[in-house]
């Protein structure tokens, strides 16, 4: 497994997008607090994600998996 971290930065703070990624991945969105606001661990969890300004996100997955953000 590996792991993406990404600092939200302000061209994309506040903003909402959607993701479509393997099964066996996960997303997590951190406030600037590094609190926890989203996982895809979450039953029934939509697939858009509010990013928070300072915010950071984290995907995480097997080598060579890919997570597309639209």
């Amino acid at each position: 497994e590996e792991s993406s971290w990404y600092i939200i930065g302000e061209d994309m703070a506040n903003k909402t997008i959607s993701i479509e990624r393997p099964e066996k991945s996960t997303v997590c969105v951190y406030n600037k607090y590094f609190e926890m606001i989203y996982t895809t661990h979450v039953t029934d969890c939509d697939n858009r994600i509010d990013l928070p300004s300072d915010g950071y996100i984290v995907f995480l997955g097997l080598i060579g998996d890919n997570v597309v953000i639209k």
